[in-house]
């Protein structure tokens, strides 16, 4: 049974690489896998920054792409340049006391309840950060390295179908400019 569920969010994953709207229930399965609120998918570059998430923390997350805390947190500067293979969590980079003395963590993701992630840096062909962040609310502790290993197995799914659907997004944009044109 675990296999087959396994395999349908593998093929949910490659279906929203082609259909965008269908990003929002790979992320809350992802969430759950990881005992977590939400997902936050995010893409970026020198001169873009591309984001979804779960319907369930949609509203957080785009107070936090509308504030400083966006470019200036612990997890963008530790955790997302590692481009390790795997799913890392807060502890994989961060010390519990920095955690407790950080803005971000301090300030924004406490007073929601949340405080602890588990995700991946993806960097794409054409040099793009493409990150999955599970949150996970702060009474429920830290994510157990098992947890994170356990999600390894969809690492590679999910690369490749965030840089097909970044691909197939830049195709959209260019075909919209040549039919403006």
């Amino acid at each position: 049974m675990v296999q087959l569920d396994a395999t349908n969010l593998i093929d949910e994953i490659y279906e929203a690489a082609v259909v965008p709207e269908r990003w929002a229930d790979v992320l809350d399965r992802l969430a759950a896998r990881a005992g977590g609120i939400g997902t936050i998918l995010f893409a970026a570059s020198s001169n873009r920054f591309q984001w979804t998430s779960s319907r369930a923390i949609h509203a957080a997350t785009t107070e936090w792409v509308a504030s400083p805390f966006v470019a200036d947190n612990l997890r963008a500067k530790r955790l997302v340049p590692l481009y390790e293979p795997r799913f890392l969590t807060d502890l994989d980079a961060i010390a519990p006391e920095e955690l407790e003395q950080d803005p971000f963590y301090r300030d924004f993701l406490r007073p929601r309840g949340w405080g602890w992630c588990v995700g991946t840096s993806i960097r794409s062909t054409s040099g793009d950060s493409i990150v999955f962040s599970i949150e996970r609310l702060y009474a429920d502790g830290p994510v157990p390295r098992e947890t994170a290993a356990a999600l390894d197995q969809f690492r590679p799914h999910l690369a490749r179908a965030s840089i097909i659907a970044a691909r197939l997004g830049l195709e959209r944009a260019r075909a919209s400019v040549a039919a403006l044109e």
